[in-house]
């Protein structure tokens, strides 16, 4: 990725993509669509993981970095896969899905839209 100052589009870009193409792949029924469409999904999975890794370890004083890094992979764990794990075993796989690619849409277009401190985002 290198060291741009574009690393907020970065996060955007791949957060968007990640929550489209996770929507589409669960309501795909064609299985070589939905192999291609899973190349998508996990593209932007892992562009915008380690680019929010990145930001972190770069905006985080050095003797904190272990520290945010710990709660950042722990309140995905707890606010992420927990209820997903939930909701899937109540309403099933594709409810779950379709939710959880919905509601990252809704928060990636506000934070890009609506939170200025993400756009002026500078490493």
């Amino acid at each position: 990725m290198g060291n741009h100052g574009q690393k907020h589009l970065v996060l955007m870009i791949s957060a968007i993509t990640f929550s489209v193409s996770l929507f589409a792949l669960v309501w795909s029924s064609w299985h070589w669509v939905s192999r291609a469409v899973l190349l998508v999904v996990e593209a932007g999975s892992m562009t915008y993981v380690s680019t929010t890794t990145t930001v972190l370890q770069l905006t985080v004083p050095r003797e904190m970095r272990g520290r945010v890094l710990s709660i950042w992979t722990l309140s995905a764990a707890l606010i992420g896969a927990l209820p997903m794990g939930v909701m899937t075993d109540t309403l099933g796989w594709r409810f779950a899905l379709t939710g959880g690619g919905g509601l990252c849409f809704m928060v990636f277009v506000y934070l890009g839209l609506w939170r200025p401190a993400l756009r002026r985002l500078e490493i």
